[in-house]
């Protein structure tokens, strides 16, 4: 969360503008301590976190409730991975981009250049470019099957998830953007392809150790296993909890952090547009 001036239509003069106070450690706790509570009565939410980063620093940091009903372990802003889906890709862009900064993967040519195993197929006579992947303009069907497996042991590597799921191209690319998993899951193999690392490594190698996420992984290894949050679905008033499942699409989809690590990434984020 980042403080924001919001220009707001006034009725007596249309240059009013609304200001608002500044956001201080006291007044995010404040606030986070009067909603979040409610919105978890409301909603039978176990378990929240909140954090608030300012310019160059975390300002406030909470956790909430539980990480899972059956144990009754409190949650962490430390200590207590989440599975944050989508916010995965960002973690896939930065990794891209440090690849194109070392002149090692191009933002605009075919991806079939980097590709060995297999081909991205041929198309309205117009290349899929990593910058397509990242904007997520590739022309690729977004309906995509075969996410995520029951079991270790039916979990894909990218390559076999990226060559036996290969969606239909049904515009060009750069047309329009629509939300693709999948061609954030080939960014992160062209990241592991230039890299000459598995993906969850060149990650945790060339993002999460300089930036202190030391909790924060594509692959939790078994010692942070048991500090996974438990997801809950409500069943008719009754929470029920998710049965677990293995992603196939890493990259787009596959991290699992904390509110604390979060916290550090996002100050770096704000750090790189000053």
């Amino acid at each position: 969360i980042t403080q924001a001036a919001l220009a707001v239509p006034g009725r007596a003069s249309s240059s009013a503008v609304q200001s608002f106070p500044e956001i201080t450690p006291a007044s995010a706790g404040a606030f986070a301590d009067q909603e979040i509570p409610r919105a978890m009565r409301d909603e039978k939410i176990p378990g929240a976190v909140f954090v608030v980063v300012r310019g160059d620093r975390v300002i406030c940091e909470k956790a909430y409730g539980v990480a899972n009903l059956a144990t009754r372990r409190t949650v962490s802003t430390e200590d207590t991975l989440f599975r944050v889906a989508s916010i995965s890709k960002i973690l896939t862009a930065a990794a891209a981009l440090q690849l194109v900064d070392a002149g090692r993967l191009n933002l605009h040519r075919n991806v079939n250049d980097y590709l060995t195993q297999f081909r991205i197929a041929p198309a309205f006579d117009a290349p899929i470019t990593l910058y397509n992947l990242l904007t997520h303009s590739s022309g690729f069907n977004p309906a995509v099957y075969g996410t995520a497996a029951r079991s270790p042991a039916g979990q894909l590597s990218l390559r076999a998830y990226l060559e036996q799921h290969q969606p239909a191209r049904v515009r060009p690319p750069g047309q329009f953007s629509v939300y693709d998993n999948y061609g954030f899951t080939l960014a992160g193999y062209l990241v592991q392809q230039a890299a000459g690392v598995p993906f969850a490594d060149y990650v945790r190698e060339r993002l999460f150790s300089p930036l202190d996420m030391e909790h924060s992984s594509f692959t939790p290894d078994a010692a942070l296993q048991p500090e996974l949050a438990t997801g809950y679905w409500l069943d008719e008033g009754t929470l029920r909890a998710f049965v677990a499942n293995y992603i196939n699409i890493n990259p787009a989809a596959g991290l699992c952090t904390t509110a604390a690590d979060m916290g550090r990434l996002w100050v770096a984020v704000l750090a790189s547009q000053r």
